[in-house]
């Protein structure tokens, strides 16, 4: 667009088209409303074009990355989760190998929950966390630990252990660590707000961000 919008003014400009238009009363507004009629209409389709068919392709290539990953045995990139009431930390969930879409688990699960005062009350560890279906935001923790921080009783280990404390359902989870380019504008802007209030990873949020602005600017540039 922007060689094609070069050529055209050059040749307007060397051959005197433009002198020519002015001498006839031909205002520059007159002269410059197609190419901006023509650069918005190309805009426009350019947006919704990246905004809905990239992204859609970008997801389904996600998809049969996460299939790759579960049967390998590869690992995602880091979730850092925070749950609040009343402006008061509550829980903060880290889970160091991501979430594995396919089984919907949770891989190397640290739970920290916090009492009143605003100091950790205990720790609990968890090789992985399965979610208990749709819609549920009780997971089951596998092969781990329970350690009290503030004088109770000593470490607790357990085999399998149920959990409400993550406080989101595998939606919400899988939700949270799509992509940014898998995501269309208003996804992304979601994206962006959950993870803002559940006190999400600023370098995750920093990223969705950028990537919100530039679904816009790489578009209208033209």
């Amino acid at each position: 667009m922007l060689l094609a919008a070069l050529l055209g003014f050059d040749r307007l400009s060397r051959d005197s088209e433009i002198v020519a238009l002015f001498a006839g009363s031909i205002s520059f507004l007159r002269i410059i409303a197609p190419v901006i009629g023509l650069a918005l209409v190309v805009s426009l389709v350019n947006y919704a074009f990246n905004d809905r068919i990239a992204t859609y392709a970008t997801e389904r290539v996600a998809d049969f990355n996460n299939h790759r990953q579960d049967i390998l045995g590869e690992t995602s990139h880091p979730l850092d989760l925070a749950n609040r009431a009343d402006g008061k930390l509550q829980v903060t969930v880290h889970v160091e190998k991501g979430y594995d879409v396919i089984a919907k688990a949770l891989r190397e699960v640290t739970i920290t929950v916090y009492g009143p005062d605003g100091r950790p009350s205990k720790v609990i560890y968890a090789d992985h966390a399965v979610a208990q279906g749709g819609g549920f935001k009780t997971w089951t923790l596998y092969n781990g630990f329970v350690s009290n921080c503030q004088g109770l009783a000593g470490n607790i280990t357990f085999p399998k252990m149920q959990t409400n404390e993550i406080n989101k359902t595998p939606e919400n989870m899988a939700f949270l660590q799509r992509d940014p380019e898998t995501l269309n504008f208003h996804d992304l802007q979601r994206q962006i707000n959950e993870l803002k209030a559940g006190g999400g990873n600023s370098s995750d949020v920093r990223n969705a961000e950028v990537g919100l602005w530039f679904k816009v600017s790489l578009p209208f540039s033209c």
